[in-house]
């Protein structure tokens, strides 16, 4: 059969990501599985798919273990529905009879029986039948299977077909272990239990269910090695060495490079993620969760390397958002292969979202560090004559203009210094000068170092994102790469907040009668000062 495939060589000897599913789920929809509504036999569903022995041990193909898998169970769900219908139907006639020709003894044997007693003890009232039972079959009740005319005992039709098929269980069972011994790969394992669940739902659709026991068995040594692999996984994150000389320093190109631990997390976790749709199993979801979490630790740890704040802020968002990308995408690409087309956006996943929230922690926090470098005297003088004009009381708030004097000297002269230091930067072009400082931290496409985010997905998926309402996807909203997008975010985010500094001085200049807020920027002074940026620069 399938044992000089699976033991001639090492099913997955060729060359396999273990942290990319890539195009390898298309084995749970190729076909090969049999029919949803269990109207066809394994190969009627598609027949392309399933591996025809003698053909592949020829041609010396390098076949993954989960299509070896699929198409070894397909064989086995049809050779077992034929040979249990064959048991049935065949020594379930003879059987019967010979069920029959058992009751009719017992039923003689109790009239007998009764007869005697009744002529033993004169005036009994015993009934007829209650000392037999014309029903018993010899013990053995009558089940009947999927609508057959052959009525069989069903522990006698089990035993026999155990007695058949057992060296054949023996051999399937003998090579999955042998495959899993020397296997590290999550993804796999994961995709052999939904293989195996495809073919106990199509055997439930059969009404047959004599591979019950094996399909049981089966998961019952899958699931304890996906959670092995799994912790070990995890624990190898908690273990990784931050400080390791392995070329993947934050401060390594001002932080603009992202660890390559992002882009193997993203795809393993859109791995899961796609194994998981349709299931959504609670357990799965919490052990990605905790995953994540120890990722996002790791990814700390290493950002402190970096020698300055902002170099740290820096890396982490390129970190998430690389995360973000290819979780949006569905997974990233090796160069050369081609994307499965079962490809779906995972930007609606608790994962996603996870790191939505992580990153805009951390733009916030590169928001304020970005605008106290440039206007760090300007925000501090507003938050001191904010608190001093609140420590009048609502007199100074309600009050007429004349009473501006009410406010200290000092205060008001802070205020008026502020204004021209404002005025000074806004002059010398400061949104430029910051549009390109966050380009040259953000512009750096990660997605395409890695090997490249199926950039057409992720389009498709911030749209998708958008229109549902949830979280903003990586690419939404942008021309250009979803690195581009974060620089564009965190652009706008400053300029806003920078606009909301510059209302707040306004204020305070008019209620101090300062004539020099005539000249602070306008709303319409900053859209104009961005709107160059938006046209011809790529955020």
């Amino acid at each position: 059969m399938f044992s000089s495939l699976w033991g001639g060589r090492k099913a997955d000897a060729h060359a396999v990501d273990p942290f990319r599913l890539g195009n390898r789920d298309e084995v749970l929809t190729a076909g090969g599985g049999g029919s949803a509504d269990g109207s066809g036999g394994a190969g009627a569903a598609g027949e392309g798919d399933l591996i025809v022995p003698h053909l592949a041990s020829s041609s010396g193909a390098k076949l993954p273990f989960e299509r070896l898998f699929k198409s070894a169970t397909a064989l086995l769900m049809d050779t077992a529905t034929s040979e249990y219908d064959f048991i049935v139907e065949f020594f379930g006639e003879r059987m019967q009879r010979d069920m029959d020709r058992a009751g009719m003894h017992e039923d003689a044997l109790a009239a007998e029986k009764e007869a005697q007693s009744t002529a033993t003890t004169p005036g009994s009232t015993t009934s007829k039948g209650s000392a037999g039972s014309g029903s018993s079959s010899g013990g053995y009740p009558h089940v009947e299977e999927r609508g057959r005319s052959g009525l069989l005992p069903l522990s006698r039709d089990k035993d026999l077909f155990k007695l058949v098929f057992r060296p054949t269980e023996a051999l399937f069972l003998k090579h999955l272990e042998k495959y899993l011994s020397g296997c590290h790969d999550a993804l796999s394992v994961l995709l052999l239990i939904r293989v195996l669940c495809a073919h106990n739902i199509a055997m439930q659709y059969r009404r047959v269910h004599c591979l019950d026991a094996l399909f049981d068995r089966m998961n019952m040594t899958l699931w304890p090695k996906f959670k092995q692999i799994f912790d070990a996984n995890v624990r190898s994150v908690q273990e990784l060495d931050a400080n390791a000389r392995d070329g993947h320093h934050p401060a390594k190109e001002g932080g603009r490079k992202a660890h390559p631990l992002a882009t193997r997390y993203a795809d393993y976790a859109s791995g899961i993620l796609r194994l998981n749709r349709g299931y959504d199993d609670a357990i799965l979801s919490s052990n990605l969760a905790r995953l994540s979490r120890e990722v996002n630790e790791f990814l700390k740890r290493s950002a402190a390397l970096a020698p300055t704040t902002r170099m740290q802020l820096v890396y982490l968002l390129n970190c998430y958002k690389t995360i973000m990308s290819v979780l949006a995408a569905g997974g990233s690409v090796r160069p050369g292969a081609s994307a499965s087309a079962t490809t779906v956006s995972h930007a609606d996943s608790d994962e996603y979202r996870f790191w939505h929230a992580a990153s805009e922690d951390q733009i916030a926090e590169y928001v304020k560090l970005e605008l106290q470098e440039k206007f760090g005297g300007v925000i501090q003088t507003i938050v001191a004559a904010e608190k001093a004009r609140a420590g009048l009381g609502g007199a100074y708030a309600s009050s007429a203009p004349s009473s501006s004097a009410s406010l200290p000297a000092e205060v008001r002269e802070s205020v008026a210094n502020a204004v021209q230091e404002f005025k000074l930067k806004w002059s010398k072009g400061v949104i430029a000068d910051l549009h390109k400082r966050i380009h040259e931290s953000f512009g750096y496409d990660n997605a395409a170092a890695a090997g490249g985010a199926a950039g057409g997905a992720a389009a498709a998926a911030g749209k998708a994102g958008g229109a549902k309402g949830g979280a903003p996807t990586a690419s939404a909203g942008a021309s250009g790469s979803p690195e581009s997008s974060l620089a564009r975010q965190v652009f706008m985010k400053v300029v806003a907040e920078l606009m909301m500094y510059n209302s707040r001085l306004e204020e305070l200049s008019k209620k101090a009668e300062l004539k020099q807020a005539a000249n602070l920027p306008t709303p319409t002074h900053f859209r104009m000062e961005i709107l160059p940026f938006k046209q011809c620069c790529p955020i």
